[in-house]
């Protein structure tokens, strides 16, 4: 199952100033994160997690290769990605998900170049 962590699509975003100058925001693209538990064997070692980080898809999208990053734990991204404004809900499902099935898909997350590296991405992806 997949779940939206935002409403509409955002890119750059102008907005006005008082002195009628007009600035752009940071430039924001949309993504899918697709995310993978693995288990370990051994009972008392915690499970990894792994975060595949693919474009929205649209029209026409035809995929391809996703850049994927490994988590030591499931804490470290749920609170990453609260601090990037994907709302508890999102993260509560995922977590439930993840549990359920050891898989999840967050649709519709918005994120800035910056805060695609904060989640152990490089800049090219």
């Amino acid at each position: 199952m997949t779940m939206q962590a935002h409403g509409p699509r955002l890119s750059h975003t102008p907005c006005h100033e008082q002195d009628s100058h007009l600035t752009m925001l940071p430039m924001k693209t949309t993504y899918w994160l697709h995310i993978i538990e693995s288990k370990s064997p051994a009972q008392d070692l915690p499970s990894t997690y792994t975060v595949s980080l693919a474009p929205a898809p649209h029209r026409h999208y035809e995929g391809g290769a996703m850049p994927t990053v490994h988590h030591p734990s499931w804490e470290q991204i749920a609170a990453r990605l609260s601090r990037f404004g994907v709302h508890k809900d999102v993260i509560t499902k995922a977590q439930k998900e993840l549990d359920a099935n050891g898989s999840t898909t967050i649709q519709e997350v918005v994120l800035s170049d910056s805060q695609v590296e904060q989640l152990g991405f490089s800049k090219a992806a």
